[in-house]
């Protein structure tokens, strides 16, 4: 490999997990990586700088001294205390002549998703969500980036939530007998909610990342789904309509309205049954002009694009 000629690295870090590819200028994958997750507002330092090691090193190791040139698409990435906070560590781990870019996942979501299109948006539904969206004019606007507190709408956490709170509504009668409250009690073969409760919260309290373990009861709703639960489909209605307002939302505020743009999604529980069509199904009522990306690939592939410009 010619050390004068550059590689680019593009990264993806996430609340759950973490990719990485490397390649040459004319995308040829050199290497690929995936690690633990990289959001800062859910892990310590020490954890995160651990996850970016383990990332990027057996990356650093195939580009054979060559330059490197890097985007970092990150979530959790709002401020330019955000930026500095990763770019610190960053720096630690590349070498001196490296170029690098830190910027939200959004951003390399939508390069993934909508390459080449000038209008655009893309709607995050991952441990956490986020619509984002860019027009012609050089405007960008987001919603739902609040996190799990004040936002996370659609999202893992969203669905995991949503699970728990049905599963404790059933046990106390609030609401009719669901198949999440028997979902729930199995992942820690407990007998009723009453002796789900304190494990749960044990386990909560010693979890690395409280908001990805409350995900992790996301896919129970795909299992009541399975089985026609409707207080399942329920949740995943509202939630796609949350998802469905915030790429609406974005839309208005981007001057959308009777244009063609580009529409994209990225995250895991894009995977749950009818999510996708009942988001669809609300976007297109008041954006016919929608048009529904078919790339799959990957934000660290966007973040590997956008590392070619710098």
């Amino acid at each position: 490999m010619n050390k004068q000629e550059s590689l680019y690295l593009g990264v993806e870090g996430g609340a759950t997990k973490s990719t990485a590819f490397l390649s040459d200028r004319n995308l040829n994958i050199i290497g690929e990586n995936t690690g633990s997750a990289l959001n800062y507002h859910s892990l310590k330092k020490d954890t995160i700088r651990k996850n970016l090691e383990n990332l990027l090193n057996p990356l650093i190791e195939k580009s054979s001294g060559s330059k490197i040139k890097a985007v970092f698409g990150l979530a959790g990435v709002d401020s330019i205390q955000d930026e500095k906070f990763y770019s610190e560590l960053i720096e630690r781990i590349l070498a001196n002549d490296c170029v690098f870019k830190v910027v939200n996942d959004s951003k390399v979501a939508i390069e993934a998703r909508c390459h080449g299109a000038k209008d655009r948006i893309v709607v995050i539904a991952g441990t956490g969500s986020n619509a984002y969206g860019e027009n012609a004019a050089g405007d960008h606007f987001n919603t739902m980036w609040w996190d799990h507190i004040m936002g996370d709408e659609g999202s893992g956490y969203y669905f995991g939530l949503k699970a728990l709170q049905s599963a404790a509504r059933s046990f106390d009668g609030r609401i009719p007998k669901t198949e999440l409250e028997d979902l729930v009690m199995k992942t820690e073969s407990a007998k009723s909610i009453h002796d789900f409760y304190p494990v749960f919260y044990e386990k909560l309290s010693k979890s690395e990342s409280p908001k990805a373990y409350v995900a992790s009861f996301a896919p129970l709703i795909d299992r009541a789904l399975e089985k026609r639960d409707e207080e399942a489909i329920r949740i995943r209605d509202d939630g796609a309509r949350e998802l469905a307002l915030g790429a609406s939302t974005v839309a208005k505020k981007l001057g959308f309205i009777g244009k063609e743009f580009c529409l994209g999604v990225v995250g895991s529980q894009w995977k749950m049954p009818g999510l996708f069509e009942a988001f669809q199904k609300e976007v297109l009522e008041k954006f016919p002009d929608a048009r529904f990306s078919k790339s799959e690939n990957p934000g660290a592939w966007g973040a590997m694009l956008m590392a070619q410009e710098l």
